[in-house]
């Protein structure tokens, strides 16, 4: 490896990881909203950390790999911590695929050795500016995963010792199951990937062994989390039950009526985000253009490399079409064109390599500086009142509430969700699903009705209830008993968006 390659990567990751936490700071500080989806992370982080487990304390069709990830946050309480930590691990995904782009390189001795490798630098930069990627979704901890068990990979295959070679394999197939496990999307590639890698063996023996210890440390990565579960019959249909049957339901309840034609408009619409005011399909373009480019050459490796991001791209777009596509998903497409970029760009023309330093720079430049757009008004309203109501909260330490919408106020203020299905869809969506009559929701204690639902949340523990004002109204019956609305007294300026009701006889605040 060219030394003054892998300090001019360096350096040019260092910038870009510089950039995109400016970037990062400038979104918290203009006002950042979190979805759902990571207040539910975050949440599951702190009912684990209390010794409870998911899908037996408690339930999220995620599994058991996502309860330890968010931990930054779930300990600190604190947003901008969380914020932090995933920077942190977009930057080591980053350095990741920047070593994968310097290991394939360093025995090379041709005039383009002591390039600057820009596909980490790349990925730091673009990760923040698509959905998900400035908040911390899951993809981008799945990203770290997948690029760090390739970087192991790539280093092992370098080796000359056999008995590295394997160990290196075996290491980074666990770390890339374990980012399957975060990620199951990623399932199907990963099979079409390594079944293309045995099929591509110069020998059979040497195949044949490298076929297994990459087997072997896929199934580690995907099956260890979830040993836990092993204990008896009954935890272990627990977590059949909540990481695949509950999911068939929702696939089959959600989505009844999907066509090839909705489809490829969903995959159009995942690609569609814009950055910098482009639509960012032109910036995938330019990313696979340069693999492209890489490949060029008719040499043997070349031909598998191009196989193999055919069978990527295959599988990971049929994952979306016998699942379904959110647009955070988009984070995934790009770590793999990234991973595949880096393992090209030693055989990058000179042209190519020029375009893609001089645009890594351009990206720098407007991910640092770049006007940022004030939040939305809806964005604004919404942190106005997150806001509020932990500043009430905070006044009285004693209160004790139901949010069940809010989750963002549970994990802030280290409260449990008094529900089982911690996610708004999983404790008030799916009552008017079928997924509610579903043998796999009342395995896992999902299934209730509006009522009961309601005299949980309104039990005798809880001071406080919080919620718009569609499910006060739902719960009203259960209200009128023993609540009172307080919304004007503990929120005197805000807007009808909240509804907050106490106890009848409780001293608040």
């Amino acid at each position: 490896m060219h030394w003054s390659s892998l300090k001019k990567s360096l350096l040019l990751l260092a910038g870009a990881a510089f950039g995109s936490l400016l970037f990062i700071a400038r979104s918290s500080i203009r006002g950042i909203r979190i979805d759902w989806d990571i207040d539910t992370f975050i949440t599951i982080g702190q009912s684990f950390l209390k010794g409870n487990q998911i899908y037996i304390d408690f339930f999220d069709p995620k599994w058991p790999h996502v309860q330890w990830l968010f931990f930054p946050g779930a300990i600190s309480q604190s947003l901008n911590i969380h914020l932090l930590a995933s920077w942190f691990t977009l930057a080591g995904t980053g350095l990741a695929i920047t070593l994968i782009a310097c290991i394939r390189n360093r025995k090379r001795t041709t005039p383009q050795s002591d390039q600057t490798r820009t596909a980490g630098a790349l990925y730091v930069l673009l990760a923040p500016l698509l959905p998900g990627g400035s908040i911390g979704h899951l993809e981008v901890y799945s990203n770290f995963f997948m690029a760090t068990g390739a970087c192991v990979i790539a280093l092992g295959v370098e080796s000359h010792e056999i008995k590295r070679n394997r160990i290196a394999t075996f290491i980074g197939s666990t770390l890339i199951g374990i980012s399957a496990g975060i990620r199951p999307n990623l399932l199907i590639p990963i099979a079409l990937l390594t079944l293309f890698l045995f099929l591509a063996r110069r020998s059979y023996s040497a195949g044949k062994v490298r076929f297994g210890a990459i087997a072997a440390g896929l199934a580690t990565g995907v099956l260890l989390p979830f040993t836990p579960y092993l204990a008896s019959i009954d935890t272990l249909n627990m977590a059949w039950h909540g990481a695949i049957g509950i999911l068939r339901e929702w696939n089959t309840a959600m989505y009844p009526n999907s066509t090839l034609e909705s489809f490829a408009s969903e995959v159009i619409q995942l690609l569609s985000p814009k950055t910098f005011g482009i639509p960012f399909i032109f910036l995938f373009a330019f990313l696979f253009g340069l693999i492209l480019s890489g490949v060029s050459n008719r040499s043997r490796n070349r031909k598998i490399l191009c196989l193999l991001l055919g069978a990527w791209l295959t599988g990971l777009y049929l994952s979306y079409w016998k699942s379904h596509i959110h647009h955070h998903y988009i984070l995934m497409d790009l770590c793999g064109a990234c991973i595949f970029l880096a393992f090209v760009e030693r055989a990058l023309k000179p042209a190519s390599r020029k375009l893609a330093l001089w645009a890594t720079l351009l990206i720098l430049a407007g991910v640092s500086f770049y006007p940022m757009r004030p939040a939305s008004a809806g964005d604004r309203q919404v942190l106005e009142t997150q806001d509020k109501l932990l500043e009430y909260l905070a006044s009285d330490t004693s209160i004790t509430f139901a949010a069940p919408e809010f989750i963002n106020l549970h994990w802030r203020r280290n409260q449990p969700v008094s529900t089982q299905g911690i996610h708004p869809v999983w404790s008030i969506n799916m009552i008017d699903s079928s997924i509610n009559q579903s043998q796999p929701a009342k395995q896992l204690g999902l299934h209730t009705t509006i009522e009961g639902q309601c005299d949980r949340w309104l039990s005798r523990e809880v001071d406080l209830f919080i919620a718009s004002p569609h499910l006060s109204q739902r719960c009203l019956a259960a209200l009128e008993a023993n609540w009172e609305e307080i919304s004007k007294v503990a929120l005197p300026s805000q807007d009808q968006s909240v509804q907050i009701f106490a106890k009848r006889g409780h001293s608040l605040n």
